[in-house]
């Protein structure tokens, strides 16, 4: 077993000011993968990282608690993980689930990509990559997510700002044979927008579509034949066994409908998927029995 308290306090000590105001976010799965228990703690840095609280949280990841902490700081009074909370942004990062170690040489090799800060990985091949940054506001960040994990074959799902990551240091609970996520030190730069190629703050750029982080493999574009309501319920079911807030998913999902569609379809829409998916998810079905 690695030395948690080395890893994880270390990695909150240079991710964050002893003052910010930071999630960690605890999550406990059953049997089937679907998480049956969550516990949010927003807090200072210097708090979470105390050898009280990450002794807490060793004890938490021994009972089958995954760890998690926020990518960005919050607003001082926050009591929650949203957008709006968020102070400012300091971490882009992509969560990269399939050809790990080909992405990492692929952004790598771009000749106009700084290295990114860490390298933390999360399960066996995959890996998230993250750069320190500044001077970003939030929609400047998430364009130039959407437009990196379209670059880079990322995972379109996760280029929120408000995102957690694993904390490195503790068991990754979803297997039977241990994994302790691992965390490597890249590149010590803090990266301006300028940094970055210019290419990926464009808003028009074109996109892989939405859908992929609903649906992979579908090509829906609204006039697909993908049933886009299916689409978006398998998308909310997904998610919420991830542990995303509800909110957050029915936000997520009218703000796609916006991006594809130029309109919600309605304003409870994303709210009523949501609730639909968590009555498939009390029926203990396979979403792709009932869907």
């Amino acid at each position: 077993m690695p030395d948690y308290k080395q890893i994880a306090g270390q990695y909150i000590r240079d991710s964050f000011l002893p003052v910010d105001r930071i999630s960690i976010l605890l999550l406990h799965r059953d049997a089937d993968g679907e998480v049956d228990a969550r516990e949010q703690r927003i807090m200072s840095a210097a708090a979470a990282g105390s050898d009280n609280f990450l002794r807490y949280l060793a004890h938490m990841n021994a009972t089958n608690y995954d760890v998690y902490v926020g990518a960005n700081p919050l607003k001082p009074g926050a009591d929650g993980r949203t957008k709006a909370d968020v102070l400012e942004v300091r971490r882009v990062f992509l969560d990269v689930d399939k050809d790990a170690t080909a992405v990492l040489a692929k952004i790598q090799e771009h000749p106009a990509m700084e290295p990114p800060a860490y390298k933390i990985e999360s399960s066996p091949g995959k890996y998230q990559v993250i750069w320190n940054v500044k001077d970003f506001n939030p929609a400047q960040a998430e364009t130039l997510l959407r437009n990196m994990t379209r670059e880079f074959g990322a995972d379109i799902a996760r280029v929120d700002v408000s995102s957690v990551l694993r904390l490195p240091g503790f068991r990754n609970c979803k297997y039977r044979t241990p994994h302790y996520v691992t965390v490597e030190r890249l590149n010590e730069s803090i990266l301006a927008p300028e940094r970055f190629p210019s290419e990926f703050f464009d808003i028009d750029r074109p996109q892989i579509p939405l859908e992929r982080a609903y649906a992979p493999g579908s090509s829906g574009n609204g006039n697909s034949g993908v049933d886009q309501n299916r689409e978006d319920a398998r998308y909310a079911i997904r998610n919420l066994r991830r542990g995303m807030p509800d909110d957050e998913v029915a936000r997520r999902i009218d703000e796609y409908r916006l991006v594809v569609g130029g309109k919600r379809k309605g304003p409870n829409y994303g709210r009523d998927t949501v609730s639909f998916a968590r009555r498939v998810m009390s029926q203990d079905h396979k979403p792709e029995r009932v869907l």
